[in-house]
């Protein structure tokens, strides 16, 4: 694999997340870190590891035939893990950041995403021998792109809990049910059937 292959894969991943396209990723991010704080960052990671593991699992799946693939199904069931994991923070058990069903929970979220970007994934590597190498760059920017997102969130929080003097409770409860109201639109919108 060359410089410009690994790039262009690198940027794919990135542009996964980060374009507006991704904002169901992006959602997700938010409602998985709402109950942390920057001082959890390790932790942020790890689950943010464990959603791109979930995720890489699927596509690898999925190429080799081994998963069936419905894109509309798909789709729809990205939105229903969404609103789940901001339901989740809603309640009472699902605002403890120490409790670890949130990585079971990413990487199951994770699996069910890889599937909704497989068919672009291998569109982009149709007809070249390159496409599991292509893999590790793409989950790479997948990876690098969440942290970013999973950063920016933990910075804010930090500067709402420390200068504002909001509070975790409040804070979880805001952005939780926005993504909870956002990601109910999407479920409809996506309806498949």
């Amino acid at each position: 694999m060359n410089w410009d292959w690994f790039k262009i894969m690198f940027d794919e991943g990135l542009d996964h997340i980060l374009q507006w396209g991704g904002v169901d990723h992006i959602l997700f991010i938010v409602a998985l870190t709402a109950v942390f704080q920057l001082k959890h960052w390790g932790r942020v990671l790890g689950l943010v590891t464990f959603f791109t593991v979930g995720h890489t699992l699927t596509i690898v799946l999925a190429n080799m035939d081994l998963i069936p693939v419905n894109k509309a199904i798909a789709e729809f069931l990205i939105q229903v893990t969404i609103f789940y994991t901001g339901l989740m923070n809603l309640m009472k058990a699902g605002q403890n950041p120490r409790g670890n069903a949130r990585f079971f929970l990413a990487a199951l979220v994770g699996l069910i995403h890889g599937l909704g970007f497989f068919e672009k994934f291998r569109m982009l590597s149709m007809g070249d021998d390159k496409d599991w190498v292509a893999l590790i760059p793409f989950s790479l920017g997948i990876e690098l792109a969440q942290i970013i997102v999973a950063l920016c969130v933990l910075i804010i929080t930090s500067i709402l809990f420390n200068f504002m003097r909001v509070k975790q409770r409040e804070w979880n409860l805001f952005s939780s049910g926005i993504v909870c109201g956002v990601s109910a639109y999407l479920i409809v919108e996506n309806w498949p059937w």
